[in-house]
């Protein structure tokens, strides 16, 4: 991580936030922000939601299969 942060300008501002990104990109005044690693600030709002990694597994499988009921009943109504 260090050498990534060696490697960008010195004119860049850098900030880690894990969760509350939008507080952060609202102090900025430059047209570009640029978001790192997006795949792990996900994750990190999730289990802030949610809870630990079951907590999240378990609103996904309620999820999915709430979407594929809803496909379901869409394709039996297009049927008739």
């Amino acid at each position: 991580m260090n050498r990534y942060k060696e490697d960008r300008p010195a004119t860049w501002q850098t900030d880690e936030e894990p969760i509350g990104i939008t507080n952060v990109i609202s102090n900025y005044k430059s047209d570009l922000v640029i978001i790192d690693c997006i795949s792990i600030w996900v994750p990190n709002i999730l289990f802030d939601i949610l809870g630990g990694f079951d907590e999240v597994h378990e609103q996904f499988d309620k999820n999915r299969y709430l979407h594929s009921t809803m496909q379901s009943m869409n394709t039996q109504l297009n049927y008739y």
